[in-house]
């Protein structure tokens, strides 16, 4: 009886063991998806920023040789999304950025810097759940001094899907 008792007991252990390391492994690669997913967000929202502010000042860049998805804008448009997904800092070919303002691009008119990233799963562990999200991000401010040479073009790229540039819109009218 003895034996049959500590080979129940064994198997008892085992089958808790299993129980617990199996919330133990969601626990940890939620922890670490989730850490990656906050860390492209706050990509996105500081490289947004920062397209947008270097937009309003009038410095571009001169570099349009980035992954563009279709054919934004003009060639300053273009130049203003390779800026700003160089200082997102996530891969071209999974970033889409949007640039808009009011058509006669003057000092004092609005202008807005949007990006969206569809993030994926390190551990492959909840893959089927941030397939359906998208980390959007949108910065508005004025223009401060126009691009010298080309004034961009509004555009934006196009993105896979279903997925739409209607939230990227003006909060607040210009002054």
């Amino acid at each position: 009886m003895g034996a049959d008792r500590e080979q129940a007991q064994r198997g008892a252990a085992l089958v808790e063991f299993a129980v617990v390391v199996t919330l133990l492994f969601a626990l940890l690669f939620g922890i670490i998806d989730f850490a990656n997913v906050f860390n492209n967000y706050n990509a996105i929202r500081h490289g947004v920023r920062e397209g947008a502010r270097n937009a309003v000042v009038g410095d571009v860049g001169s570099n349009s040789a980035c992954d563009i998805h279709g054919n934004p804008g003009n060639t300053t448009t273009r130049e203003l999304i390779c800026l700003t997904k160089n200082r997102i800092g996530l891969p071209d070919s999974q970033l889409y950025v949007d640039v808009v303002f009011d058509s006669s691009y003057a000092v004092n008119q609005g202008l807005i810097v949007c990006a969206q990233h569809r993030p994926t799963s390190l551990t492959g562990a909840f893959s089927s759940l941030l397939d359906e999200i998208w980390l959007k991000s949108k910065v508005e401010m004025n223009i401060e001094q126009i691009v010298t040479g080309t004034p961009p073009a509004a555009g934006a790229e196009d993105v896979p899907g279903t997925t739409s540039w209607s939230w990227c819109t003006a909060s607040h009218p210009s002054p």
